[in-house]
């Protein structure tokens, strides 16, 4: 009898297709054969982007026409004896975008080049098990197979193999050996699958010239689908419908037929306490929720849950899924511990907007956690925080007859909680649980993570200066998030692609439901008056639809008052969100006078023109080096006019705060407002803010000369 791998094979068999093109044109002549996919998800094939090269001028391939033919097999019995079925099919995503007009060879499309094909007409088929790891594909094993068509005799035929990973080349790519075979044309968008554990991996993309093997892209390139502006969440909805269809099937077929979950569970590496059958059910039911609000508080939920498990070489976390799937081997306690610590915690951020299906998640998790240790479940039963409305007919952990199934049942997803009004509404009276551990996803607006840039000149080439972007956290540690050289002053107006990737990398992390992390820049005093605030930060972030200047506090950093080391540093209090008074106000001082007055906690310096040189410089580095901590200025030369309009406007917003340490939000605040006003009205875009907390120190770069 066959074994599990070899089972699993067959299930990939069956959900891998072939894909062509319009009936004239094409590649590969009669039969048309551009490449291979799988389904992913009901109704939606992942492939390489480059398979739809091909398209022939016209067909209307790239702008979404239903003119791709997607070609699967199928049970003879079901389909009037044929073997095969041919669907329309249209493309959806494509990453990265890609302009039709602009040519590109096949051979050298950029990562991560993919694509997602939508199957509008409805029929049932296959789908395969994305792996939730965030970890480049090889596991324990490093056994790998894959599957897709090529061209044999003028017919199109299936092809499989066996493969291992030689290595990865960042972000996305992983090197394939093959063994049993080359990779052959048509094979291109085709699956690749991790044989021990049962999960597919990577997606076929090139062969290597001597036929010795090719190259692949990584399953978690697809968490790049996003919208700027937060306006949709292409993959948090593919993932989504993946992992119900997959709960869906296990629920129906477990007993009668062959499962993903059902095989995984034979494989060698899926051995541990937290088996396949509860990743199914516990990721259908997140799949239940909401989709999860950004990156920094699936991480955060993670890191309570069981701190230390992102690395730096994993993509940022996107779906409550991508949280699950960092929980893997866990340090200090079992997977299944971690899991459920989690998973209650996902489901305590949720309960205000999605109660019944938190409801259903809590339950679960608790009674799965009837078989841990006493305390154990004394500690996750902490965690649970959702309550129950009178009238709905969840269940608690324990109950009687309660198997975790009968309170959700098959997908779709139960109905949303009754309306404001129903007689079912009212909470139960009962006493509160301890929450004090809970640790729900709305993150504090004070002692959170920040964004840190720093600038530092090159010794050796004039104007350029090497770069680091960090992650700080509350307490001062700091993680590296990005590094370079070689950057000159005239690309700080507009900031290159690869600080502008870094900086999403480091927001994309930072970021926590209402929490926008500060975006701080370590810099010069010749750099003051570089307009960092309106750089452009277009990440995977429903923050970033302005310039950074609208959406989040940008303060500058004094280097030369901070010196080249670091520094141990007490607790950050940062202040993110709406300004607001309770207290006296901050004292505005023009800062062409500071040199008569004292420093003090409460004052402001203010000037209404640029700082870099000059009387303005010379007026702002002696203030800096007597102790004054706050600065705002214009970093344009303003008319007379202009500058009594400023200055007025800056003492209005002083007396609507509290302390200098809310100037940054409050100038944020206050563009934002300004953002709809005629260009010369808008005297705000023109302001930067130093602010210096005294029990605030960055941690500079640290960067060293290559010899």
């Amino acid at each position: 009898m066959p074994g599990a791998e070899d089972r699993v094979k067959g299930l990939l068999h069956d959900a891998t297709v072939w894909i062509r093109g319009p009936e004239t044109g094409g590649r590969s002549g009669d039969p048309q054969l551009w490449g291979s996919g799988f389904f992913i998800a009901p109704g939606r094939v992942l492939t390489c982007a480059h398979v739809l090269a091909d398209a022939p001028a016209g067909s209307g391939v790239w702008q979404g026409k239903p003119n791709l033919r997607i070609t699967y097999r199928v049970r003879p019995e079901h389909h009037d004896g044929s073997p095969e079925a041919t669907v329309a099919g249209r493309l959806l995503y494509s990453l990265p975008a890609h302009d039709p007009a602009v040519p590109l060879d096949r051979g050298s499309w950029p990562l991560p080049d993919l694509a997602v094909i939508a199957v509008d007409e409805e029929y049932e088929h296959p789908c395969v098990w994305l792996s939730d790891l965030s970890t480049p594909p090889g596991g324990a094993s490093g056994q790998l197979g894959y599957r897709g068509f090529r061209i044999d005799g003028g017919s199109v035929r299936g092809r499989s193999g066996d493969c291992a990973v030689e290595g990865t080349d960042e972000p996305y790519g992983v090197r394939l050996g093959i063994e049993g075979g080359e990779i052959k044309p048509g094979l291109s968008g085709g699956p690749v699958v991790d044989l021990g554990r049962g999960a597919v991996v990577a997606v076929v993309k090139g062969r290597r010239n001597d036929g010795s093997g090719g190259t692949s892209v990584q399953i978690t390139a697809l968490r790049e689908l996003w919208s700027p502006g937060g306006d949709g969440q292409p993959y948090q909805e593919l993932i989504r419908s993946h992992d119900r269809w997959h709960w869906t099937v296990y629920q129906r077929d477990r007993d009668v037929t062959r499962t993903w979950a059902g095989e995984q569970s034979k494989l060698p590496n899926t051995s541990g306490d937290w088996r396949p059958e509860d990743r199914v059910e516990a990721l259908g039911l997140l799949a239940g929720l909401p989709p999860a609000p950004d990156s920094g508080t699936v991480q955060r939920l993670v890191d309570k849950a069981c701190p230390g498990q992102f690395e730096l070489r994993m993509p940022p976390p996107v779906s409550w899924r991508d949280g699950a799937g960092l929980l893997y081997d866990p340090v200090r306690k079992s997977e299944t511990e971690a899991v459920l610590d989690y998973l209650l915690r996902v489901a305590g951020s949720v309960q205000d907007v999605a109660r019944t299906a938190a409801l259903a998640l809590q339950d679960w998790a608790l009674e799965r956690a009837e078989l841990r240790p006493e305390l154990v479940r004394s500690d996750l039963g902490r965690l649970a925080v959702v309550r129950e409305r009178v009238g709905v007919s969840a269940s608690r952990a324990g109950a009687a007859g309660h198997t975790g199934r009968e309170a959700v049942g098959l997908w779709p997803a139960p109905a949303p909680d009754p309306p404001p009004g129903d007689s079912t509404s009212a909470f139960r009276e009962e006493p509160a649980p301890d929450t004090a551990d809970a640790d729900p996803a709305e993150p504090p607006v004070i002692e959170a993570a920040a964004v840190l840039l720093e600038l530092r000149d090159d010794w050796w080439l004039e104007d350029h200066y090497h770069w680091t972007v960090r992650l700080v956290g509350p307490t001062g540690e700091a993680e590296l998030v990005g590094v370079g050289e070689d950057l000159a002053v005239t690309d700080l107006v507009q900031p290159p692609q690869e600080v502008v990737d870094a900086l999403n990398r480091a927001f994309l992390r930072a970021d926590a439901g209402c929490y926008v992390a500060p975006f701080e820049v370590l810099v010069a005093q010749e750099l003051f008056d570089l307009p960092f605030d309106a750089w452009r930060v277009n990440g995977p972030s429903a923050h970033e639809s302005e310039s950074a200047g609208c959406v989040r506090p940008v303060s500058i950093i004094d280097q030369r008052r901070h010196g080249p080391y670091p520094l141990e540093r007490s607790a950050v209090r940062r202040v993110s969100g709406p300004p607001h008074a309770a207290g006296p106000h901050p004292r505005m001082l023009p800062l062409l006078e500071a040199h008569v007055a004292s420093p003090a906690p409460d004052v402001v310096l203010f000037h209404r023109g640029p700082v870099r040189d000059g009387a303005a410089g010379a007026a702002l580095r002696d203030a800096l080096n007597r102790g004054f901590t706050t600065v705002v200025w214009s970093r344009a030369e303003a008319t007379p006019e202009q500058g009594e309009q400023m200055t007025e406007g800056v003492r209005r917003m002083l007396d609507r705060i509290s302390s200098p340490a809310e100037v940054p939000a409050a100038v944020t605040a206050l563009r934002a407002n300004h953002a709809a006003l005629p260009a010369r009205d808008h005297w705000s875009r023109h302001l930067a803010v130093l602010h210096h907390d005294p029990d605030h120190r960055p941690v500079p770069a640290d960067l060293l000369d290559a010899p």
